[in-house]
């Protein structure tokens, strides 16, 4: 996975510029998982993305060491895998990622 790649409802990659990353939420999870999610507001179709962390790593030396990586998967009118320009985001009081 590129992160930032945008992909057809067939999995073929789309060409498209991933310069715009727009929210980062960095959140711990029940039984002390760390996770974060990133989207990006430009191109369309935009991405969303979940990391899962190494949390005994971070609380050793503060590294952000990833174990997981995903690809929130969304479908949009015109048959994309992604979301129409992610804008704006927030981590909750419950410790969850809210976006636009």
């Amino acid at each position: 996975v590129i992160f930032g790649e945008a992909f057809s409802e067939t999995g073929k990659s789309l060409p498209t510029d991933f310069a715009h990353p727009d929210f980062f939420s960095l959140f711990q999870a029940a039984g002390g998982r760390l996770f974060s999610v990133q989207h990006f507001e430009n191109p369309v179709p935009s991405m969303l993305y979940l990391v899962e962390y190494d949390a005994v790593q971070q609380r050793i030396d503060g590294s952000l060491v990833p174990l997981d990586v995903q690809v929130v998967r969304q479908k949009d009118t015109l048959g994309y895998l992604g979301g129409q320009m992610h804008c704006s985001g927030s981590v909750t009081p419950w410790s969850t990622h809210l976006g636009s």
